[in-house]
């Protein structure tokens, strides 16, 4: 789903079809893009203060790692930083500063690293400068 601030309520609304058909959130597989932070950086379309924002990402790192195994919470995306202007340099930096920020929010909550963190994607574009 490439969706950032509503991705908690788009997401939350595909667990429910899933169970309405018989298909349990361990069962069901995907992945969000709900990275709102880079909507600040690149897009312009954010909804919230950073602060709440990178609550509702982690929000959502915490219940993907509790309850659906098979789904990546999270899709770091450069590939709009690099849309809105930035050097290739810049893509890489801002995105893995975005990464990083969602990696040190989920271990402040408590979250062992290596429970969710393979499930984070990252998403880049790929041409020179």
């Amino acid at each position: 789903m490439t969706i950032n601030a509503p991705a908690n309520i788009v997401w939350g609304m595909y667990l429910l079809a899933g169970e309405a058909s018989g298909v349990g959130p361990a069962q069901l597989g995907g992945t969000t893009q709900n990275d709102i932070l880079k909507e600040y950086i690149a897009q312009k379309e954010f909804l919230y203060p950073p602060g709440p924002a990178l609550r509702l990402v982690t929000d959502t790192i915490e219940y993907a790692t509790a309850h659906t195994p098979r789904w990546n919470p999270v899709s770091i995306s450069g590939y709009h930083i690099r849309e809105a202007g930035s050097t290739a340099v810049q893509e890489l930096a801002f995105t893995l500063a975005d990464g990083r920020a969602y990696v040190a929010a989920a271990i402040e909550r408590g979250l062992a690293v290596d429970e969710f963190a393979p499930r984070l994607s990252f998403f880049f574009n790929s041409h020179n400068d």
